[in-house]
């Protein structure tokens, strides 16, 4: 895979399993671009703290590190994209625990911590409608603010769709932004369905992408 995602893009650094260093660096990148974003907002009671935000993606990405891959433009980590492949279930309760999760609710507090618990249940019964086995999922995509606007995400996006089409898999994303239902069509995904995320006044925009023909 790497071989391959490298062939369509210079430039990328491809992670596999996280060392302390990329935990410690992809968390506080996290942390920091999703400060104005409108789901976290709207779960933190909008008291966003991104030392207590820097826990949570801590704890979040241990879960899933030996699953995913992670692409950077680069060692700074300007642009960061995750992409999980296909599994219907969730994360298990042994996982979180295992990766730190009871340090959450005192950390993020027990309400913020329940809204987020039933956010991402809420979220997975939609994505399991729509993702078949095959299927990737983009689990999150940020880039520092002071970089943004500078084309990284689209080299990062490029880099795997591109790898994808090879492999002839779909590639399915949930965001509550219009603005991002609007880029991610540029890059060949379709609005399969919006609906209400309960108790909150969000949208959550739920997005498929098929595979292109490739030239052969």
């Amino acid at each position: 895979m790497k071989n391959l995602l490298e062939s369509n893009i210079e430039k990328i650094k491809i992670t596999h399993g996280l060392d302390k260093k990329d935990l410690d660096v992809f968390s506080n990148n996290l942390a920091i671009s999703f400060k104005d974003y409108a789901l976290f907002e709207e779960l933190s009671n909008y008291k966003y703290n991104i030392k207590k935000m820097k826990r949570f993606w801590k704890v979040s990405l241990k879960t899933i590190s030996e699953k995913a891959v992670f692409l950077t433009d680069s060692e700074e980590v300007n642009s960061l994209a995750i992409f999980l492949p296909y599994q219907k279930e969730g994360v298990s309760t042994w996982e979180y625990v295992k990766a730190g999760a009871l340090c959450l609710p005192p950390t993020m507090g027990i309400k913020t911590t329940n809204r987020m618990t039933s956010f991402e249940k809420f979220a997975l019964n939609i994505k399991n409608k729509h993702a078949k086995p095959g299927c990737w999922y983009l689990y999150t995509f940020v880039t520092m603010p002071e970089f943004r606007g500078k084309g990284l995400c689209s080299k990062i996006m490029q880099a795997m769709l591109g790898y994808l089409d090879e492999q002839n898999q779909d590639c399915y994303l949930e965001t509550v932004s219009l603005v991002n239902v609007e880029i991610y069509k540029k890059h060949g995904f379709e609005l399969v369905e919006e609906v209400a995320v309960p108790n909150t006044n969000l949208i959550l925009y739920a997005m498929l992408r098929t595979p292109k023909q490739t030239k052969i």
